[in-house]
């Protein structure tokens, strides 16, 4: 999963969705001054990961993917997971999606205290380039995955993924349809 859905699961409180989003900057945290709901947010971050990389559904899809994307298939199915659930936000949930988003950048921005420099930093390039609305393109997924082929230290093909995610379309999408309610019934959702 990616931030959209890690903030759709994540409990309704702002010190746990600014946690459930630095899981992913972990090794600039210091966890010993951070307050228990922020480190429950990392651990809830932690276990919808596991949750989500161990699903029978999630690791069927990741042998679909042909090489060199298969071994960052895990990667590539977080992100355009995320297109699925904004395509599909209102099986849902009834709140609007770019509501749901301008309260995620608000909330974001209200617990700045909290964060670590390079999660500042982030967190207003993602408000100012909206990436959580971007998820709702596949131009927009192709830029994340870009994104984050440019923080690997090596070769990978990511920004190059448009093509098999155009080729697994119908695939990912079924997958996350029969996956997505199972990740909502263990770890609900706020809205």
């Amino acid at each position: 999963m990616n931030y959209l859905a890690h903030l759709f699961v994540c409990p309704p409180d702002p010190e746990s969705m600014v946690g459930n989003l630095m899981a992913d900057f972990r090794k600039f945290v210091d966890f010993e001054t951070l307050p228990k709901s922020v480190k429950d947010g990392i651990a809830n971050h932690q276990r919808v990961d596991k949750f989500t990389d161990t699903h029978p559904l999630v690791i069927k899809l990741r042998q679909k993917f042909q090489k060199p994307h298969r071994r960052f298939s895990g990667i590539i199915i977080d992100v355009v997971f995320d297109y699925f659930l904004s395509k599909h936000w209102q099986k849902y949930t009834n709140v609007d999606r770019s509501v749901f988003i301008s309260n995620a950048y608000l909330t974001l921005s209200d617990m700045e205290e909290l964060l670590p420099t390079r999660m500042h930093r982030a967190l207003i390039k993602m408000s100012e380039q909206d990436w959580l609305g971007s998820y709702s393109t596949l131009d927009g997924i192709e830029v994340t995955l870009e994104r984050i082929g440019t923080r690997i230290r090596f070769a990978n093909p990511l920004a190059e993924s448009r093509a098999e995610i155009e080729r697994l379309h119908d695939q990912i999408e079924q997958c996350f349809l029969e996956f997505f309610p199972d990740l909502v019934d263990n770890f609900g959702h706020p809205v």
